[in-house]
């Protein structure tokens, strides 16, 4: 489908130097197409060398999980790009499994630049629509710019259960296994806090928030949030803020070994994220694989020791936590300075 694209060169599949991916690169050759083979885990970075690779001025990238491509619509990108020289072009109102998108290489290398520098969020903004600031997720499956939404039914579960729905799917096929653990326990509270008839706990909203997200919606449920509602979920969501960075591999005499995904220090408020329920905790120590005392594994490539109560580490997470105040901004809720975040059960 994409070879029937008349304003385009080459095409170039880009995979990853994972054995398994050999089957990809096989289909490359048979295809009579370009392969470039790069980083598994940093699919930004694998774009940007694939385009430094075969000197191209920009690229229109299609993901895995976009099949369905017109070739009118890569043709129509091309065209616009002629036109305008614009970094970024894509489309807004196209379904999902058809949305191609052009970038400029000069703009992905600032990207790739820019989120190297943790905790940092590119945000893009659209020439037509001044101040509209549009955010750039990245996970090993892809990059997600402007795309569709994702579907939030969490407040709906306690309806859905009155309505004799006793089976609920979440979607999550293309995430992290750190997705599908988390958003597991959330739903799965929501459904035993419904079935014993206790109200919904809103503190929901916060944890999945901290996953990686296309920003959320309820879809058809509901029109608008109720007002109490949307003032609870802007204030938790603005404050309680994580990001995951480790994965735990061992436990031993009071030391869990991490293997870091991002960067986390002595000193750090953090979420341990277990089958069996969750605790927060403070990083007293790290301490290398050749025994070394140090104050910071800086991500990827770190695996470190840290003190921790004793748990079984099976399919265990670390989060740090970024900010344990809630900042109240609604006039009918009590201002607390010194209040602290509930955290959830789960």
């Amino acid at each position: 489908r994409i070879k029937r694209a008349r304003y385009i060169d080459k095409i170039i599949i880009c995979t990853s130097t994972n054995p398994q991916d050999d089957t990809i690169a096989e289909i490359a050759t048979k295809e009579e197409v370009s392969c470039y083979r790069g980083s598994e885990d940093d699919v930004l970075v694998r774009l940007y060398e694939a385009a430094q690779e075969y000197k191209v001025e920009y690229f229109v990238n299609i993901t895995a999980d976009c099949p369905t491509v017109d070739p009118f619509f890569i043709d129509t990108l091309v065209s616009e790009y002629q036109k305008t020289k614009a970094d970024l072009i894509m489309y807004r109102k196209l379904p999902a499994g058809q949305r191609p998108y052009l970038i400029k290489v000069k703009a992905l290398k600032k990207v790739c630049e820019i989120k190297n520098e943790t905790d940092k969020v590119v945000l893009l903004e659209e020439e037509g629509r001044p101040g509209e600031l549009m955010p750039a997720y990245e996970d090993e499956h892809g990059t997600y710019i402007m795309n569709s939404k994702d579907l939030r039914a969490i407040e709906h579960v306690h309806t859905l259960t009155t309505m004799g729905i006793d089976s609920l799917k979440i979607e999550g096929r293309t995430k992290s296994h750190y997705y599908a653990a988390r958003t597991a326990q959330v739903y799965s509270q929501a459904i035993d806090d419904a079935v014993a008839g206790r109200e919904f706990n809103p503190d929901a909203f916060g944890v999945l928030e901290n996953l990686a997200n296309r920003g959320y919606t309820d879809g058809f449920y509901r029109r608008h949030q109720p007002e109490e509602l949307q003032t609870y979920f802007d204030n938790y969501s603005r404050s309680n803020k994580q990001q995951v960075v480790g994965e735990i591999l061992d436990y031993k005499n009071g030391m869990a070994f991490i293997e870091a995904k991002n960067k986390f220090s002595v000193g750090d408020s953090i979420e341990v994220i277990l089958p069996s329920g969750c605790f927060n905790t403070v990083v007293e120590s790290i301490t290398t694989e050749h025994k070394e005392d140090i104050e910071v594994a800086k991500g990827s490539g770190y695996r470190v020791w840290i003190p921790m109560q004793e748990i079984n580490p099976e399919l265990g997470f670390i989060a740090r936590n970024f900010d344990e105040r809630i900042k109240i901004k609604s006039k009918n809720i009590q201002k607390d300075s010194t209040k602290k975040i509930r955290r959830p059960s789960w």
